[in-house]
């Protein structure tokens, strides 16, 4: 047996142990395999893995790695001390961080109203039962924090010389692994990243009459308050807003993603793949978001082409 061989039996001996049940064993395999023979993973992966919770963090740096290699092939490279991934693309240097939310989905229990129709009986019933939901704001709380310490993490990177200032450097956090999440929560996570934008109606003009409304947009910051690295408060900013904004100008756009699979990664365009650009950075090329078949927070979200008008024109 020889030492790649040594590697993958220890990757499969620690996804029996931690996952067993898991649906998608025989894909993660395969997947390792090809990412760890083109030297996409730290060296010391497989020995990181040392309960279900680290397993799942390695997991996601796979899939991550999986999914740039079968875009962008050769142009994919990664060293044991530097961010997971480093893409060659277009004469630039794009490194990407990954991490996933260090807490489950937070599941509250509350009463649900339930409407049960009868259509023998042409009648309905109306009752009230009780079930979990997901904290879906705290959850997001969580994201943030993530995001935090990779922003950190890429300053050290800057300060020793790993990275230069010319890079483009993303954070990517899978939620995919984290129970109760069944698709991106687009409204939370714009909140969080941009900020609150009100649509304000101006109802004092005589212009208000008729098919045009006069209206503006008021940017309200939506700030998250604690490091979960050190257990204090601490104030973060959004991307477009803050007095914080400067601290967050080193990471470029932060990626969502909500897999736990690495079937058909790169081939399809969903809402479980999703970009967030930061409106101080500098600035993701397109064409890079359009070949990772990523959506933009903004271009997926209908509310945005009602805001981007009133920006535009001063009118609804």
């Amino acid at each position: 047996m020889n030492e790649e061989e040594k590697v993958v039996k220890g990757f499969k001996e620690v996804l029996n142990k931690f996952m067993p049940e898991f649906e998608y064993l025989n894909q993660l395999v395969e997947s390792f395999e090809l990412v760890h023979k083109n030297k996409l993973l730290d060296k010391n992966f497989v020995s990181r893995c040392v309960d279900e919770n680290t397993l799942k963090d390695r997991l996601a740096e796979i899939i991550l790695a999986k999914k740039c290699y079968a875009i962008f092939g050769d142009d994919v490279s990664s060293k044991n001390k530097g961010p997971d991934i480093t893409i060659k693309f277009e004469g630039k240097v794009i490194n990407i961080e990954c991490i996933r939310p260090n807490k489950e989905a937070l599941k509250k229990t509350g009463n649900f109203t339930v409407f049960d129709f009868s259509p023998n009986k042409r009648e309905g019933v109306t009752y009230t039962v009780q079930g979990e939901y997901v904290d879906t704001p705290e959850f997001c709380l969580h994201i943030g924090g993530r995001v935090l310490t990779k922003t950190k993490k890429y300053q050290e990177y800057l300060d020793k010389g790993t990275i230069k200032k010319t890079d483009i450097n993303i954070v990517c956090v899978n939620i995919g692994f984290n129970e109760k999440i069944d698709s991106i929560l687009i409204s939370e996570l714009k909140r969080l990243f941009y900020g609150m934008p009100f649509i304000c109606l101006e109802s004092d003009s005589e212009n208000n009459v008729g098919i045009k409304i006069k209206a503006h947009i008021e940017d309200r910051p939506c700030t998250y308050y604690k490091d979960f690295d050190v257990g204090k408060p601490i104030e973060t900013a959004t991307f477009s807003i803050g007095n914080d904004s400067d601290f967050y100008r080193i990471i470029d756009g932060v990626i969502i993603l909500n897999k736990n699979n690495t079937h058909e990664l790169g081939c399809q365009i969903s809402n479980d793949e999703v970009i967030f650009v930061n409106l101080n950075g500098k600035g993701i090329p397109d064409e890079f978001i359009k070949r990772m078949g990523l959506k933009t927070g903004r271009e997926i979200d209908p509310e945005d082409y009602t805001i981007t008008k009133i920006r535009e024109c001063g009118y609804m």
